[in-house]
């Protein structure tokens, strides 16, 4: 089902995915760890197949779960955080001395 407050959240997910994974880049090539943005970008394409499958399903009035999309945006999320977790955990001991 179409939702616009839902494809909203979407381009505001896929823009700071794709700031993360630019400054991401920059840390990493800094710090020469592998290129593990490139999954980020990975969840950027995730989203907006997800995206594409709502606008899709709203418009051409076939029945897909909304479960589907949500899962698909969910994995996105935890792949996104994972990888700039594994670049930005520096902050958390720089902060907070854990």
């Amino acid at each position: 089902m179409f939702e616009p407050t839902l494809v909203l959240f979407d381009c505001s997910m896929v823009l700071i995915m794709l700031i993360l994974a630019y400054l991401s880049k920059q840390l990493g090539d800094a710090m020469k760890t592998p290129p593990l943005y490139m999954a980020v970008y990975g969840a950027i394409v995730i989203i907006t197949v997800a995206c594409g499958c709502d606008i899709a399903a709203g418009f051409l009035s076939f029945t897909m779960p909304s479960l589907v999309t949500l899962g698909m945006r969910l994995g996105a999320g935890i792949i996104a955080l994972g990888v700039c977790i594994r670049y930005w955990n520096w902050l958390f001991s720089e902060f907070f001395g854990v």
